[in-house]
């Protein structure tokens, strides 16, 4: 039999947890989980070309890739969703797919400045575009940029911009 002195000298993490305190402590947890986990109030906005003169498109599209060619036509279809709110702020999530047709010697010079991949992430949308354009994944030389995937073929440049 131990007696009470011995039971005194137990180091803490011998001692059985008290079932309130470990209660209290999953019950703060979950709270604080359930907080942070909250959708912030609606901030996403879908992104479309469609209805926008070439300029608004531009402008549009230039907040995620910046246009380095004077375009001749402009489509693409995404979204934005704004993290600036909520018990955690943070950067803007997006993902932006479409083309850029343009003058084949402009989309080259644009090309030569990033760097070629052999390979590309498989994307349903982006799969999508090409389809819709009658191109192959083979048909075009792909690029990759910061945030994003470009394909450039015949004056078109196929693209998806995305956050990481």
């Amino acid at each position: 039999m131990t007696s009470s002195i011995e039971r005194r000298r137990r180091p803490p993490s011998a001692e059985p947890r008290s079932p309130q305190l470990t209660r209290t402590s999953w019950l703060i947890s979950a709270i604080i989980l359930s907080w942070s986990c909250s959708p912030a109030p609606s901030g996403s906005l879908a992104l479309t070309s469609e209805g926008k003169d070439l300029a608004a498109q531009k402008a549009e599209l230039d907040r995620f890739l910046r246009i380095r060619v004077e375009p001749l036509e402009i489509f693409y279809d995404g979204w934005v969703h704004d993290n600036s709110s909520g018990l955690v702020p943070g950067p803007s999530d997006w993902e932006v797919v479409g083309w850029i047709r343009a003058a084949p010697a402009d989309l080259a010079v644009w090309a030569d400045r990033l760097p070629e991949v052999a390979e590309i992430a498989a994307s349903k949308d982006l799969a999508e575009v090409l389809d819709n354009m009658n191109l192959s994944r083979d048909e075009l030389q792909w690029h990759q940029g910061p945030n994003a995937t470009l394909g450039f073929a015949r004056g078109l440049m196929v693209f998806r911009v995305v956050t990481q």
